[in-house]
């Protein structure tokens, strides 16, 4: 299903994330910023499908449409709640079966700035919870 398109967004705290072919660079499973990191984990680990906000998925998408796709669901998410998740799978579609959406998401919400925690669901590796900062009124 195509994506609405917004008349007007602010683009400001968008952000971008590139790759590099020579470096191993896979992102951990967990990601927590800054000191309430663990309590934060916690909070993604017991959430249930009431405390979840949106889910997006994004197999099919290529890195630059992905990353447009993921700014859009932050902003979305912050406007409803705290809580989303992220279908990025595990790369097994990929060229060479090395995950190449899993790594740039991954990489992409430990640099983003509103972004509190990740995680993974369960003992799936091809989606991740993430947390969010509560959006200022």
């Amino acid at each position: 299903m195509p994506r609405r398109q917004e008349i007007e967004r602010d683009t400001d705290n968008d952000v971008f994330i590139g790759t590099h072919p020579l470096i191993d660079d896979t992102p951990p499973t967990q990601y927590a910023r800054g000191g309430g990191g663990k309590n934060d984990i916690k909070k993604l680990l017991a959430a249930d499908d009431d405390d979840i906000i949106a889910t997006l998925d994004l197999h099919g998408y290529n890195q630059e449409e992905a990353q447009v796709v993921l700014n859009e669901f932050i902003d979305f998410i912050q406007k409803k709640g705290t809580m989303g998740e992220i279908m990025h799978g595990s790369g097994l579609g990929s060229k060479g079966f090395k995950p190449t959406l899993k790594n740039l998401v991954r990489r992409w919400l430990m640099a983003h700035p509103q972004v509190l925690a990740y995680t993974e669901k369960g003992h799936n590796d091809g989606a991740v919870l993430v947390l969010l900062k509560r959006k200022m009124r």
